[in-house]
């Protein structure tokens, strides 16, 4: 997120993408090591947080969101960035 955070005003939009997927993917393995779900690999990962029971279940949704605010303006990477930062983490 640090990364990300770093070259949100400066139009990378694809690193930027690449740095935020990666969070979110990141933050799904968490996710299924907390509740001790198995995840083979990164496929559904996100999608899947949402199905624990010990996860908010509009994770994916959240995700999506901050996703799609990337729309190569400065002001939509900023808020990319800050609604990833706020997504709950596990215990």
């Amino acid at each position: 997120m640090d990364a990300a955070a770093k070259v949100a005003g400066r139009g990378d939009t694809a690193y930027l993408s690449l740095c935020l997927s990666n969070a979110a993917v990141r933050l799904g393995y968490a996710w299924h090591a907390d509740a001790r779900a198995w995840a083979i690999n990164e496929k559904g990962i996100v999608p899947g947080v949402s199905r624990l029971t010990s996860a908010p279940a509009d994770f994916d949704i959240r995700v999506a969101a901050a996703l799609s605010a990337l729309d190569g303006s400065p002001e939509g990477a900023r808020a990319a960035v800050e609604m990833l930062r706020t997504l709950p983490r596990p215990s």
